[in-house]
Order: structure tokens, then sequence, then C-alpha cells
């Protein structure tokens, strides 16, 4: 992380309903200053293009 930048710490919006309610006030992307309308998911949305070069990595 560059000098004078911080991160927070928060559960994607899909995720965050599995955790314990105490988990929501603390990570939830919804009230957490400047995280906007975003989901936290982005990882996974990449997956089905990844997939399809999967085969081109492989070992």
């Amino acid at each position: 992380v560059p000098e004078g930048m911080d991160t927070v710490d928060a559960i994607g919006k899909f995720h965050l309903s599995a955790h314990k309610l105490e988990c929501y006030p603390q990570f939830s992307l919804n009230i957490i200053e400047g995280a906007g309308q975003m989901d936290g998911e982005i990882i996974e949305t990449l997956w089905a293009s990844l997939n399809k070069i999967q085969s081109s990595t492989a070992h």
C-alpha cells in the first residue's frame, strides 16, 4: 500500500448475509464511508472470463 494510503476491510454484499449480524456494522459496504454503491464482488465477476483462458495457463 503506498505511503499515505489506508485500506479498509469490508465484506462483499453477496457474502455479508452469510456472516454474523455483528459483522454488518463493521464490514458492510453500505455503511463504510467512500465505498459508494459497489458490491465488492469484482474478483468473482472476473472468473467467468478467466476460465476461458485457463487451459493456456495450465502446466
